[in-house]
């Protein structure tokens, strides 16, 4: 399974956005949301910003949320200072 997909998978079932969720199954294929959850398929950068606005979400939260191993939030904040880090090494801020 594509770590999008399985991040798809995740939130369409979480209770916090079940909503968001169903909103975005109903503007897009349910065969096209499957093939991801199942991880026949790997969404372009443009299907990866739909769906995070569907979720009403910033699609590097997405991408970062299908990178987590678990929710600890050492890892998030792990994550979230590589991120930092490079994102200002990339700009020429280090």
């Amino acid at each position: 399974m594509s770590r999008l997909g399985l991040a798809l998978a995740k939130e369409k079932h979480s209770h916090a956005t079940a909503g968001r969720a169903s909103a975005w199954t109903n503007r897009s294929s349910r065969t096209y949301i499957s093939s991801l959850e199942r991880g026949l398929k790997s969404p372009t950068l443009d299907k990866v910003d739909q769906i995070a606005t569907a979720l009403a979400i910033h699609p590097l939260t997405l991408l970062a949320y299908s990178y987590l191993g678990s929710r600890d939030s050492d890892e998030i904040d792990g994550i979230l200072g590589q991120m930092r880090d490079e994102l200002l090494q990339l700009v020429g801020r280090s």
